[in-house]
């Protein structure tokens, strides 16, 4: 399958699930590049399922769904894959 991140940017893994804005699904992406934007990273998380939130900080963000299988979904897909 062809990488939504494109080749050349840094690694980033999806490490965590937890509970966040109103008991939603919360997916931690660590790694980002700098430049890595809110709505690129609501672009590609967008594909596997409705994302309610983001929460960019430097180098990583938060991703929340409302539903645990469409988390789950983006987890298998993009866990370890880069980001550009």
């Amino acid at each position: 399958a062809a990488n939504p991140f494109g080749k050349n940017s840094p690694r980033y893994a999806l490490v965590e699930r937890g509970v966040g804005l109103e008991m939603s699904i919360r997916l931690y992406v660590a790694h980002l590049h700098e430049d890595s934007t809110e709505a690129r990273l609501k672009e590609v998380f967008s594909a596997y399922g409705s994302v309610v939130s983001i929460e960019r900080r430097p180098n990583y963000a938060y991703v929340f769904f409302d539903d645990q299988a469409e988390a789950d979904k983006a987890i298998e897909a993009l866990n370890g894959t880069e980001l550009d």
